[in-house]
Formats: structure tokens, sequence, C-alpha cells
């Protein structure tokens, strides 16, 4: 396994949960000249594929030859993505998808507007393959991988990279308990924005039991706080008795573990109390609105980019197919006048909803 030896942001070192959060709020600032600008006040992405969607984030959020560096994962499956969010906050980095066993083309074009030097590719060669890893090194781009034996230890990879010294880091599922698969990236799709606004590492955990490998970094790492997101479906109370024999004496006198669970009854809820542990109680408090796709197959690939444009603060909320569901109209009718952007896979009834809902009719 290898892990990106860039120079990364400093830790998390707050102890209370809420103190980190205000504190990295304060740290939010807005989209700099590095990043497009949209003039509209409601912005509608589109895209026909996977590879697509995670372009149209890209080019919404940075101009061209503002991206050196850029996160890569397979387009067809979402595991090695899950936890990407935190680290496009942490390098101000998009998010772009490809083929596993061949550079797909408009990947390729948007690295060259990019002006991308360094490609972190997320996930073994099983996901992405060494072909992609030397068609990228034969385009003069520098690579690195980070992987792990399964998603729970790529998200460790992840969390030990770029934030080796965070003391609060967040717990999301890992996997279906049924055919539903959107079971698996449900929480994950809020928690993107939520960890890329706020700098917080995010782990995996089977739903039933502290998976061994997460339960081994939490007992290593500095952590003491932590954020389990999602309801007892998502992950049980099991897991958050686990999480409560955590070895603390490792990390130094005084230190004292506290474990918090953002969830609501949906995920449509959940992506609502996340906004609001952001610090957002309605769409009002946010700089902006990004709506995703919360249900469908392939909604993470439209749903887990946007973690580098909601990293300098926005409202991430869910809509369910056509429709918005009453925990996301709620939030959004507080916000009049704030500029939403809806993702590529957002259906148009939706997004009208939404600018309704903001009074952005007519946009």
């Amino acid at each position: 396994m290898t892990r990106a030896t860039r120079s990364r942001p400093g830790p998390v070192s707050h102890v209370l949960l809420l103190a980190v959060i205000a504190a990295m709020l304060l740290a939010t600032a807005p989209l700099g000249a590095a990043h497009a600008q949209q003039a509209q006040r409601v912005t509608r992405l589109t895209a026909d594929s996977n590879t697509g969607a995670a372009i149209a984030w890209s080019r919404l959020t940075y101009a061209a030859g503002a991206g050196p560096t850029v996160l890569l994962a397979r387009d067809d499956v979402f595991v090695d993505a899950l936890t990407t969010g935190s680290a496009q906050g942490a390098l101000d980095a998009p998010l772009l998808l490809t083929d596993g066993d061949a550079l797909s083309p408009d990947t390729a074009t948007e690295l060259e507007r990019l002006g991308a030097q360094d490609v972190t590719i997320m996930g073994g060669e099983h996901a992405v393959s060494a072909a992609v890893e030397a068609e990228l090194a034969d385009l003069g781009y520098a690579t690195t991988r980070l992987s792990g034996a399964t998603r729970l230890e790529t998200a460790t990879e992840v969390a030990g990279a770029f934030f080796p010294n965070a003391t609060t880091a967040v717990i999301a599922r890992a996997f279906p308990t049924s055919d539903e698969q959107t079971q698996a990236f449900a929480d994950s799709l809020a928690v993107g924005s939520f960890s890329a606004g706020t700098g917080i590492p995010v782990l995996l955990t089977e739903v039933d039991r502290l998976s061994d490998s997460t339960r081994a970094y939490l007992d290593a790492a500095p952590v003491e706080n932590i954020i389990v997101v999602g309801g007892t479906a998502a992950v049980s109370e099991a897991v958050m008795a686990e999480l409560a024999t955590i070895d603390m004496e490792s990390k130094g006198p005084g230190a004292e573990l506290t474990v918090n669970r953002v969830a609501a009854g949906t995920r449509f809820g959940t992506a609502v109390a996340l906004a609001n542990e952001f610090g957002y109680s309605t769409a009002a408090d946010a700089p902006r609105i990004l709506l995703i796709a919360g249900t469908g197959a392939d909604a993470w690939a439209s749903g887990l980019p946007a973690g580098a444009q909601s990293g300098s603060g926005a409202a991430t909320v869910l809509a369910d197919g056509a429709t918005l569901p009453a925990e996301t109209l709620a939030l959004l009718e507080g916000g009049s006048g704030k500029p939403l952007i809806c993702g590529p896979a957002v259906e148009a009834s939706a997004c009208d909803a939404a600018a309704e809902a903001l009074g952005l009719t007519g946009s």
C-alpha cells in the first residue's frame, strides 16, 4: 500500500466536537480565484455518464489550469470513492472517474484542462488498472496510489495520509444489508461534503460490528471525538458500544472519548442533520445550496465528486427522484435567495421545486 507524500494541512486539534466544527467554519473561505465562478442563481449540471458527472463538478469548481492535483477513481464501482470527500477538501482537488482498464478520453481531456500535475489513484489495480497508471505516466502525470484490501482499509489509508493527527473522525456505513446497494453510500453522499468542509476524515464500518481495521486505526490514532452518521439501521448500537471501548491510554494524559450520533429517519433527513451540524440550521445560514440525487444506483457518481465544491462552504441536501423530501424542503424554505446548484443526476422537477423553495423561480 502506498500513501501520498505531499505536504498536508494541519491537524484537527479541538477536543470538543462543537468547537472543532465552529473553528473549521471560521476557517472556511469563499471560492477563490482558482475556482470557476457562477453568475446565475440556479446552476443545473448535466451529464450522460458517470465520468461526465464528475467532470461537470470539476468544470464548475475549477477554472482552466487551476487543478494541479486530481483524485481518480473507477467509474462503475463506488467503493474506493466513498471517503474521498475529505481528501478533496484537504487537497483542494476534484474527484474524477475513469474506466478501470483504460483512461477514459473525456477524463483525459479534463486532466489537460485542469493543468493537472499529480494524480492520486483511489483503490488497487483491481479497481484502476496498472495500464491506466502507465497511461497517466506516459502523459506526464506523477501518480500515487491510495489503496487497501477493502473499502474499509482504503478509508483508513486516506485518513492516515491526509489527517494523521486528526482528533475527530466520522464513522459511516460501509456495506448494505440487502440487495439495495445504495444503502452503502446513502449517508456518504452528504458525509463527503461535510468532511470536505470541516477537514474531518471519514472511516467506515460494518453495520453490526466495528470493523477490525477501523478499530485498529482508532486505537492507534489520536482521535478523541467520533461522529457516527446514520441511524441504528446504518450503524448499530452494538458498534456504538464498541466505540466506547476505544483505547484512550495511548492518546496521552487527560484524553477523553466523546461519541455522538448524527442521524434522522431517512438518508434525506440525515443529510439535513449533517447540514445542521455544520452550522446551517436553515438554508439562510449557508453560502449556497448543493442539491444532489439521493437515490439511484449511480447517485454516488454525481454526489461524491461534489466534495470539492462544498469544501468552500455549502449545505448539501438530497432529492428523491423527481421530488423533494419534506426534510429537504424544510431546510430550503428558510433560505430565500441563496444560490442553488443542482447536481448532474437531479431531475428537472426536483431542481425546480428547490428553486421555488428558495425563491429563485425564473432563474
